[in-house]
């Protein structure tokens, strides 16, 4: 939804942002060398939020 609306926001100023990115539920992203985030599904009175695991060389942290 989110990603719907930056968009159609930014149709409407005619601007660009080069790297606006769609996260898929459950589908791991590498960010660079050592980062592998995961978007996960979690309830929440806004629609279509997400929480993060986040996958270290230390350890996974989850984000919510």
């Amino acid at each position: 939804m989110a990603f719907e609306l930056i968009k159609l926001k930014q149709g409407e100023m005619k601007a660009t942002l080069p790297k606006l990115f769609e996260y898929k539920r459950n589908v791991p992203v590498q960010i660079g060398k050592y980062f592998q985030i995961t978007p996960f599904t979690v309830d929440h009175s806004i629609p279509d939020s997400v929480g993060l695991c986040i996958e270290t060389p230390v350890g996974r942290f989850i984000h919510t």
